[in-house]
């Protein structure tokens, strides 16, 4: 089974200001940003040919732990220095057949006959939020408009490793992923996500970690 990212999200603080601050810093342009009417929840994107990063945050948290979007556990998520739950979120993109168990999430924000696969590991929010895209068609074959807004107009052309530092066993979604080739986990004390981003001149690559202490 082939299963590819489509997209990783990391819980920030209200408005993700540091985060933004210091993408920027490293020359990346933010790609867009969307609200999620219902969810309680906020982002930016950064796009690069064939995945992207999403900076999320809680916007409104009783949207969030309404009967629809409880078991997603986004409160607890993005809560997560101060309690024991992971940051991360890390989406394929469809294929053939589900690479684990799910439960199908909707959303409030998406039509109604569009769902999102999520994995039964992600019940537990200690371990991060692992789920499949309704779309799924990677930044590089999106329309031109929002093309305009990739990262290769900043020099930068992909993701081209990611790594994910665990303090837990994680599920088998995830290990599904590392097991394509999508990822690496490796065994820490905390969370932690390192991106190796290439460049089209082929220049030495760009290293970015999150979440920000």
């Amino acid at each position: 089974m082939v299963v590819a990212l489509d997209h990783i999200f990391v819980f920030t603080t209200l408005g993700a200001a540091r985060e933004r601050a210091y993408l920027a810093s490293l020359g990346l342009q933010e790609t867009y940003s969307r609200v999620h009417p219902g969810q309680g929840t906020e982002n930016v994107c950064y796009a690069f040919r064939s995945m992207y990063l999403e900076l999320l945050w809680l916007t409104d948290k009783d949207e969030a732990e309404s009967s629809d979007i409880r078991r997603t556990g986004l409160a607890a998520r993005s809560e997560w220095r101060t309690q024991s739950t992971s940051p991360f979120g890390f989406a394929w993109r469809p294929a053939a057949e589900h690479p684990c168990s799910i439960w199908q999430y909707r959303p409030p924000y998406l039509p109604k006959d569009t769902s999102i696969p999520v994995a039964v590991e992600s019940d537990d929010a200690s371990h991060p939020f692992v789920f499949g895209t309704p779309g799924g068609i990677p930044p590089c074959n999106w329309d031109s408009g929002r093309q305009r807004g990739l990262q290769m107009g900043g020099g930068f052309d992909d993701i081209a490793a990611v790594t994910l530092y665990s303090p837990v066993t994680c599920g088998p979604g995830l290990t599904a992923m590392e097991r394509a080739g999508a990822l690496r986990i490796l065994s820490a004390e905390s969370w932690l996500l390192e991106l190796e981003i290439s460049r089209i001149q082929g220049d030495k690559s760009l290293h970015l970690k999150l979440p920000l202490c």
